[in-house]
């Protein structure tokens, strides 16, 4: 038995220090794990509060994509109303202005002289630019014609060469 003691001391010594490497292994393990652990919650937490900022841009977003839709509404309503108001002035002073006229009789006189001179002188001013459009119509009128007349010549004489063409295969076959 002393032998068998022997044995089992020399082995006990042995499993020891595999005893002690694994409890230092275990440590370093135990120590991965905890900044492990630690690496993962930090990115969770970053995780976290980048979805929450961005959940928060969104939410403004939506905010300023109403608020754009609310302007957006109210400028055309505001054009429609200006519109209206502005009509309402012309009528006003066009009204006004006929009132003035046909209160006083050299006003009007007047006024109906002014309007006949402008009404002249914008016919004068078509009758001026019918004139230049007709020199310009019978000027193209005339370089199309020759330009047509160009084309239908070369047709001819295009189907003349090629009639001529055939008439001499035409011959050549024959004889």
């Amino acid at each position: 038995m002393a032998e068998t003691t022997g044995t089992t001391r020399k082995s006990t010594p042995a499993r020891k220090a595999p005893a002690a490497k694994r409890t230092s292994t275990a440590r370093r393990q135990t120590t991965r794990t905890k900044s492990s652990t630690a690496s993962k919650r930090g990115a969770a937490t970053t995780a976290n509060r980048r979805t929450q900022a961005r959940a928060h841009q969104a939410e403004r977003r939506a905010g300023t994509r109403l608020d754009q839709a609310q302007a957006v509404a109210e400028r055309a309503v505001l054009v429609q109303v200006g519109a209206a108001l502005e009509a309402r002035d012309r009528v006003v002073s066009t009204v006004n202005g006929v009132v003035e006229l046909t209160s006083n009789r050299t006003a009007a006189e007047r006024q109906i002289k002014k309007l006949e001179k402008r009404g002249a002188t914008a016919r004068t001013r078509v009758e001026r630019e019918v004139k230049g459009l007709r020199r310009n119509v019978t000027a193209n009128a005339g370089r199309v014609a020759a330009q047509v007349e160009n084309v239908v010549q070369t047709g001819l004489t295009a189907g003349a060469k090629i009639v001529a063409g055939a008439s001499d295969r035409v011959a050549s076959v024959a004889i």
